[in-house]
């Protein structure tokens, strides 16, 4: 399975955990976080684009 999409996308899959893993520390910033208006801007993507990929998997995952 290491080799072709499926490896592919595993290796994948681990990244993005291990990058939700250094973001959370993030959200501990003040209550509520208050972060600069560029990083604003590239959370809202990050909220699309998750929300795009959890709908996905329930379609792929959820019978």
């Amino acid at each position: 399975m290491r080799e072709g999409p499926e490896g592919q996308c595993l290796a994948d899959v681990r990244q993005l955990l291990a990058l939700i893993k250094r973001l959370r520390p993030c959200w501990s910033i003040g209550d509520p976080p208050v972060f600069p208006e560029p990083l604003q801007k590239a959370l809202r993507g990050l909220r699309i684009a998750l929300n795009t990929l959890q709908a996905d998997l329930a379609r792929s995952l959820d019978p």
